[in-house]
């Protein structure tokens, strides 16, 4: 059975002592140990390493060079932009409504349209079913079965067929006039749909041309933002300058407790 080793009693276990080099941390950084009076050093960011002044009036020259508009003149165009869609908002609002007129108008002419064109085609029907019971009436009447010397003028199947279209005249002249007043209701049902067409392609084009104005409202109040936003940053950076000037500069910053 072999034995533990044992820490040798010589000087070995007096001298011996943990290593002496620093801790490192998840970050890298090399932290003393306790008590060593070795000073710890600090690595300068190399991201972090610049002038902030020098920045500053870098940033302030770039912004400058923009050579922005005036935030009152881009207000000025706001307003207009807005105005323009007042103006073109009540525009598409009309052609809409022209559109709506000429969409009710469509529908009473499609509807008288219809009323003649059933009327019409009942009475059609009306007509053949009645040519038709008099044919079959005629076919059934017996031919003359006496000769005589005179020809007689008319034969019964000639007066049953005069007094049928005697009275059936009415209707057939009824018929007619439906058949006319049917091809103008068809003409100006014609016309009413053209018009509405041409109603509801100008409401399509306001409102494409409505959209293109809602976009230069949207880009008139960027700029305008944009501009602000970039006078905002001048003012911060004479303000954020302005400090750390001064003699007690830093007692108000730490009277702040660091807050700018």
């Amino acid at each position: 059975m072999k034995t533990l080793a044992r820490t040798p009693k010589n000087d070995t276990r007096n001298g011996w002592e943990p290593p002496t080099c620093d801790r490192q941390d998840i970050f890298g950084a090399r932290t003393p140990k306790a008590g060593s009076s070795k000073r710890r050093r600090v690595d300068s960011a190399d991201p972090m390493a610049f002038e902030v002044k020098g920045k500053l009036d870098e940033i302030t020259a770039s912004i400058s060079d923009l050579k922005l508009p005036l935030v009152t003149a881009l207000q000025k165009e706001v307003d207009d932009r807005r105005n323009e869609r007042n103006e073109h908002n009540m525009i598409v609002e009309n052609k809409k409504e022209e559109l709506g007129k000429c969409q009710n108008e469509r529908a009473s002419r499609a509807k008288e349209h219809g009323i003649i064109v059933t009327e019409l085609t009942k009475l059609g029907a009306d007509i053949a079913a009645d040519e038709k019971a008099a044919n079959e009436e005629l076919a059934e009447i017996p031919p003359p079965t006496r000769k005589f010397i005179f020809p007689m003028p008319n034969t019964l199947q000639d007066l049953y067929r005069e007094r049928f279209e005697a009275n059936i005249q009415p209707q057939r002249q009824r018929h007619e006039h439906l058949g006319a007043k049917k091809r103008t209701a068809s003409d100006m049902l014609q016309s009413v749909e053209q018009v509405c067409t041409t109603r509801q392609e100008e409401v399509e084009q306001a409102e494409n041309e409505m959209r293109v104005i809602e976009e230069g409202v949207k880009k008139a109040y960027m700029r305008k933002e944009f501009v602000a936003m970039m006078e905002r940053h001048l003012e911060d950076h004479k303000a954020f300058l302005l400090r750390f000037e001064g003699d007690d500069w830093e007692k108000q910053f730490d009277k702040r407790g660091g807050k700018m």
